[in-house]
């Protein structure tokens, strides 16, 4: 593990680091916000492009197909967020999900079951907590 240690809000972003842990309410609204940043830049500067019809087409390509953040939400919503820090396995759906993504959220958790994630997790984490490598 490469442990940075604590990380300041502008540096969210910017690769620092691949993990932020924080507490659950931090961590949700920091999830929702950043499901809405590709969403938003999209619709902005469709708006500021509305004069030019061939660049709002660009501008939905470039978006819809290069820029991830316009994704993350339906990426989530397919199967569930994982809760950590939870000893067992528990899928996180959105308050709009349908049939379809909670049937996806308890198959993903029933794989995570199968896979015996979490022991896995427990044995690593142990390693880790002994001076060993994971």
């Amino acid at each position: 593990m490469n442990f940075v240690g604590n990380i300041e809000g502008n540096e969210i972003l910017n690769g620092k680091a691949n993990v932020i842990v924080c507490g659950g309410l931090v961590g949700n609204v920091l999830l929702k916000f950043y499901e809405s940043i590709g969403g938003y830049a999209k619709d902005w500067t469709v708006q500021k492009l509305k004069r030019y019809p061939p660049m709002n087409v660009l501008v939905k390509l470039l978006f819809d197909g290069l820029f991830p953040a316009t994704k993350i939400s339906g990426e989530s919503e397919k199967r569930g967020g994982i809760l950590w820090g939870v000893d067992g396995v528990v899928r996180i759906a959105h308050g709009t999900s349908r049939a379809p993504q909670i049937a996806n959220a308890i198959e993903s958790a029933r794989e995570a079951v199968k896979a015996e994630v979490i022991e896995s997790l427990k044995s690593e984490l142990a390693k880790l907590n002994q001076g060993g490598k994971p």
